[in-house]
């Protein structure tokens, strides 16, 4: 049985090899496949009784009629052994490419048998038929019981119902890319690519994808070498994980290939032992379980390039060309609108480094203009407004905090929109809290202390800073939790709360501000120590 099982792998594998060479004009591929012996009876006239040598011959000669002009379609495929020889009959559907449309031409029988040479399976005779147009069902010759005008008709009727099949299923096609189209113009984000993924998959399942199992849309950091996963199946539901190109072999190789064109493909296959340490692996990198594995006999990955990315499928089985092609259709629908999605985010990401520079300009000119440590008010109340502006939604107060190591204290001119101005002077011995954040602090220059009071934490943290002479904040009082977030400018440090976590795009922005101010600071420091030592001098 499993020999049996073996041969019919390896006549397969043969067999797609010589047909795809077929299809495609592939003469010195498709004479590798014949015998010495070989003996071949077409479907036309000319046809007959060809050797080896004049049917590769007639094949050269005509292959161009073929080439990219050839596709076949409801393929039924019999494989049958007998005393070592292999026949395989295979009935189809032809279709031909008319000018700019595809029309059905006609049923084919093709009947090929095969036998095990020492380079591998071999064909030694072909016999390609088409089905007695007159003949009726229930008839073996149509004799003249059906008139020419009758047959003529007839096989009009059959052309132009394949060619409307042919329609219906374009505009099958059309609707669909049209959805995933749609889904794709309304990006706003990244994580948006989820919600593709989920049309991609109703799609493609609507389309007869029946052994897929899930869609992914892989997008690259060349920096990094890492990239986002984002995958969704009915099964697992939506997905994403952040891997690096190094994490596997062959997910390694796959990148390479994708990236080697923009429209790269790439076909990986799991089966047996690979596919045994293949789940492994996606066990090991967190991947969601997905119970269909354990059933399957193999896993399928195919790729296309979206320049920084790739758009893909995994099946339980390896897809047709006619898919391959399908999938290639669905790329190009979302690799154009993608694409405006990057020249948007881009013109976006512009616009707010425009916005940001400004604001960090207008820290820089008040700053600058400091004549006494009362002007850090006026610092902190820009710096709240701007910081406002660009997004930082949740945010409760600024504070410009100023060291005095000779009496363990700090100085905090803190300021909020809600019209609290305040300054305090206080030392930070009297709070572990506050005393592990002065810490963090001072270990260097630009360091950055994160303190987050929880709920449970809140209630006395508000007692405290009203013992030590802070205003009474009426939205702290109301708050579940407070977050602090500190930047060291060394002779103190800039300070923001938020009454929720920010992000860490937002605190590289805090950084940035915190680079501006530090600078301006410095010069108003040196500019006043060197009064300082004026006066002293007279």
């Amino acid at each position: 049985m499993k020999l049996i099982k073996k041969i019919k792998e390896e006549v397969t594998e043969a067999y797609d090899t010589w047909l795809n060479s077929y299809l495609n004009g592939d003469v010195k591929t498709y004479n590798s496949y014949l015998d010495d012996a070989y003996h071949f009876i077409g479907s036309t006239n000319n046809e007959e009784f060809l050797n080896r040598k004049d049917t590769t011959i007639f094949f050269k000669a005509t292959a161009d009629q073929l080439a990219g002009k050839t596709d076949i379609k409801n393929k039924t495929r019999i494989i049958e052994i007998f005393d070592g020889l292999v026949f395989i009959t295979e009935i189809f559907d032809a279709y031909f490419l008319m000018e700019s449309e595809w029309a059905y031409y006609g049923k084919f029988r093709f009947t090929s048998v095969l036998q095990k040479k020492s380079e591998g399976w071999r064909f030694i005779y072909q016999h390609f038929s088409m089905p007695d147009s007159k003949a009726q069902e229930g008839e073996t010759l149509g004799g003249e019981k059906v008139s020419k005008e009758n047959q003529e008709l007839r096989d009009a009727i059959k052309r132009r119902t394949a060619e409307l099949e042919i329609k219906n299923r374009e505009l099958e096609i059309e609707t669909s890319l049209e959805r995933v189209r749609a889904q794709a113009m309304a990006m706003h984000q990244p994580d948006d690519l989820l919600n593709i993924c989920k049309t991609l998959y109703k799609e493609f399942n609507t389309l007869g994808f029946g052994e897929m199992r899930n869609t992914m849309i892989n997008i690259h950091n060349d920096a990094d070498k890492s990239f986002i996963n984002y995958d969704y199946s009915d099964e697992i539901g939506k997905t994403t994980n952040h891997l690096t190109y190094t994490i596997h072999p062959l997910v390694e190789k796959q990148i390479k290939k994708i990236r080697s064109a923009k429209d790269a493909f790439s076909e990986t296959y799991f089966e047996g032992k690979d596919l045994t340490e293949w789940k492994k692996f996606r066990k090991k990198i967190g991947e969601k379980t997905d119970s269909r594995l354990a059933t399957t006999k193999g896993l399928y990955y195919y790729f296309y390039s979206i320049g920084i990315g790739s758009i893909g499928i995994s099946t339980f089985g390896p897809i047709s060309s006619e898919k391959k092609i399908l999938l290639k259709r669905f790329r190009n629908v979302f690799n154009l609108s993608y694409q405006r999605y990057i020249d948007i985010a881009n013109a976006e990401a512009q616009a707010k480094e425009a916005r940001i520079e400004t604001a960090l300009e207008r820290v820089r000119a008040i700053a600058m203009a400091m004549r006494k440590p009362e002007d850090l008010a006026s610092i902190g109340e820009t710096l709240f407004t701007e910081l406002k502006a660009l997004n930082f939604a949740d945010i409760r107060n600024t504070e410009m905090i100023i060291n005095n190591d000779s009496k363990e204290t700090i100085k905090s001119y803190y300021y909020s929109d809600y019209g609290i101005t305040g300054f305090i002077e206080m030392s930070y011995k009297t709070n572990p809290v506050l005393q592990k954040w002065i810490d963090d602090l001072k270990k260097a220059d630009d360091a950055f202390a994160e303190v987050i009071i929880p709920k449970n934490e809140m209630k006395a943290w508000i007692q405290f800073r009203e013992s030590i002479g802070y205003l009474p904040d009426p939205k702290l009082n109301k708050a579940t939790s407070v977050y602090y977030y500190s930047y060291s400018i060394g002779l103190g440090a800039l300070s923001i709360s938020s009454f929720q976590a920010i992000s860490e795009e937002q605190v590289k922005i805090l950084e940035r501000f915190r680079n501006v101010f530090n600078l301006s600071y410095q010069r108003y420091s040196d500019i006043a120590q060197a009064k300082l030592q004026a006066r002293e001098a007279e």
